[in-house]
């Protein structure tokens, strides 16, 4: 679980959410976390839902909660284009919560279309492709602005790209 955090807020783990202010972005696995994590250790947090993940960041931005509870890599992307982007950080709340991977969806009972899709990804992962893709888009300047993501391949990704499956969640 990551939350994003002004530098000097000393916030550092779920346990200094202590009488905080949360907020998640409303119907995101995260806000079940939070109140999952919280519970675990009895902290009491005032935990808070926005609309948008633009309005939950805001809500940061603006002094009106303490830390923004969402995926890295979202929370990233709204850190990068943010011209406050200094003065605040990703912290690791929790990691009991493993790993929440991202998937592709597409109609049901139509297998012709799976068999692209699994032999595309097959053959960028095979060729090594895929590690030139992701370094481009998460770890490579982004046009138009330049924005770095900076963000490594983590090991669970170099695992499924190492022995991929179509189990889903």
């Amino acid at each position: 679980m990551k939350g994003l955090v002004r530098k000097d807020s000393g916030i550092r783990s779920v346990e200094d959410l202590k009488g905080r202010t949360v907020v998640t972005t409303a119907g995101t696995t995260s806000d079940g976390y939070v109140k999952g994590a919280t519970a675990r250790r009895n902290i009491f947090v005032n935990l808070r839902t926005a609309r948008t993940h633009g309005d939950a960041f805001n809500e940061v931005l603006n002094g009106k909660a303490d830390v923004f509870v969402l995926d890295d890599i979202l929370l990233k992307g709204l850190l990068a284009n943010s011209s406050q982007a200094d003065a605040y950080k990703l912290v690791i709340l929790d990691e009991s919560f493993g790993f929440e991977p991202y998937g592709l969806m597409f109609r049901r009972n139509d297998p012709e279309f799976k068999r692209i899709v699994d032999e595309t990804l097959l053959g960028l992962y095979r060729s090594g492709e895929i590690e030139r893709i992701y370094a481009k888009w998460f770890q490579s300047a982004i046009p138009p602005k330049g924005i770095n993501l900076e963000m490594p391949m983590s090991p669970e990704l170099k695992q499924l790209i190492k022995t991929p499956n179509d189990r889903g969640i």
